[in-house]
């Protein structure tokens, strides 16, 4: 039982955290347009993945951006951090977790990777609804290290 009461207390400090971060950063003009989604992230910015054999490993920079003019989206931009080679496929897993629906919600899509370090090889609209949110991506690749963040969408 103590330690259901540590975790609850311990969720509520991160979301208390999250919506003072996204009100805060949220105090800006209502023009604005699509930017960095404020974040508490865990296993850093990157999802490294292996497939294909061995034959295509590469990395992919996650980037979550929000626009307060359309309540409840979450854009997410991969960019390529150097693949093996220019057709380096992998599946990408997008996972959310919210306040509205208590339970994991996924999507999955295709990739291409390149080895052209910083290009855009993914970017994609999810609606997730407005409040306190943990995330997820990942590849389906036989070998990958994902990433997981809580953020507060307006």
């Amino acid at each position: 039982m103590k330690k259901f009461k540590t975790i609850l207390l311990l969720l509520s400090v991160v979301g208390l955290l999250a919506t003072s971060v996204a009100t805060v950063a949220g105090t800006g003009r209502a023009e604005a347009r699509w930017q960095e989604t404020p974040r508490i992230g865990v296993m850093g910015e990157e999802v490294w993945t292996v497939g294909d054999n061995g034959r295509c490993r590469g990395s992919m920079h996650v980037g979550l951006q929000n626009d307060p003019r359309k309540p409840g989206w979450v854009q997410l931009t991969l960019r390529s951090h150097g693949f093996t080679s220019n057709k380096c496929k992998a599946t990408v897993k997008f996972v959310y977790h919210n306040t509205f629906a208590p339970f994991n919600h996924e999507r999955f899509f295709r990739i291409e990777g390149t080895k052209r370090r910083g290009a855009v090889i993914a970017q994609k609209r999810f609606f997730i609804g407005s409040g306190v949110d943990l995330v997820s991506v990942s590849t389906l690749n036989p070998a990958s290290k994902g990433v997981s963040y809580y953020i507060a969408i307006p």
